[in-house]
This record gives structure tokens, sequence and C-alpha cells, in this order.
């Protein structure tokens, strides 16, 4: 059913941590789980595309091009690499007041962050196809179909997930499994990774 993958979308945000911090603190003296200050790491996003499983739980200092601010409390924003082929999800913090400014919409921004990364797996695929099947039964039995209550899906979060010509919810899941068994053969790890930055500061650069 057309837009029903929203379902997962909900799903997979509601799994990404946001940091929870006192904004009075200074950016060095935070308590960072995993990962200190010491070890901040920088480089430009074409060069974190190839290895960023090195990267996790650790502060890095990502430059790259913001092509969106989320129009919705503008907690998320995009930085993308130079074919705009891959897309890094950014997630405001308290060190930013929970939000983007919309200026930095089109420019060239550095920003400061942990980087986390959330697995994907069959056991959680599995959780996934539950929970979307019991929502679309609840909504049956109250004779509103799903496409009447879905929102349309953010373009930007579907190029993070490496799913920008995915136009449905079982189309959805057949590519993560396909995409799961695939990293299996060749790597041995079972599962696929998607990774989310979350932001400290921020500065403009152009």
């Amino acid at each position: 059913m057309k837009n029903a993958y929203l379902t997962l979308i909900a799903i997979l945000l509601a799994t990404i941590p946001m940091t929870i911090s006192c904004g009075h603190m200074s950016n060095r003296s935070r308590n960072i789980s995993e990962g200190s200050a010491d070890d901040t790491i920088i480089c430009e996003i074409n060069s974190f595309i190839a290895h960023p499983d090195s990267f996790v739980n650790k502060e890095v200092i990502i430059t790259g091009r913001c092509i969106h601010v989320c129009p919705h409390g503008k907690r998320r924003a995009f930085l993308a690499a130079e074919t705009d082929s891959f897309l890094l999800t950014c997630e405001s913090t308290a060190y930013l007041g929970g939000a983007f400014p919309k200026s930095i919409e089109g420019h060239t921004v550095t920003m400061t962050g942990i980087l986390r990364e959330m697995r994907i797996d069959e056991s959680t695929l599995g959780q996934i196809v539950e929970s979307h099947a019991a929502r679309k039964a609840v909504l049956c039995r109250n004779n509103v179909l799903l496409d009447t209550v879905a929102t349309p899906p953010c373009p930007y979060a579907k190029i993070t997930r490496n799913q920008r010509d995915i136009h449905s919810f079982d189309e959805q899941i057949e590519n993560f499994r396909n995409r799961i068994q695939s990293r299996f053969d060749n790597t041995d790890k079972d599962y696929i990774s998607i990774y989310h930055l979350q932001v400290s500061d921020l500065k403009l650069l152009d």
C-alpha cells in the first residue's frame, strides 16, 4: 500500500536517541558515552563515507553541505556528499537549543558531535513488520485506510537509508533483507548500519 512504509520510518526514528544534557555545560566538559573530546576526529563528509563504522561512538568534526533542514521542529538536518548520493542525518541536541537554524540550508557547514550507529537485522525487521500489521489491523477495524493517515515520506530520509527509489512498505522490507543477506555473504555481519550524528556545535563556513 502506497505510503504504508511510513510506519517503518516512525519506528526507526523512534530508536534514534536524542542527547539529553544540561545546556550550561561546555562542549569539552560534557560526559560522552563511549567517546571523549580528546579523541575528536576531523574529516570531510566525502572521506567519512568510505569507512563510517570507524567513527562510531566517537566525537567527530565533519564538514559538508547542508541540503535540507526538516521544517517540523528543525531537529534534523542533512549533510550531503559531492554527488548527493549519500546523506548523513544530523540530530540537534540541547547544546544547539534542540533545533538547527534554517539559514544553514544550502551552505557548507562544520558540525561537531558524536556519531551513532543503528543496526537493522532480521529480528528488527520482524518487529517492524509485526508493528505495521498491528497498526493496519486497528485502522481496518475502524474503517480507516493507512493511506489516509500517513504523511508524505521525507525524500532526504529515504536517501540516508539508501532507499531513494523505494515506494512501498513491502519493497522497503525486501530491500533491507536483501542488503542484510548481501552483507552477511561478504562480511559475516548479519545486519546493516544506518548512521546519524548527534550535533553539539556547528559553524557556517560560507
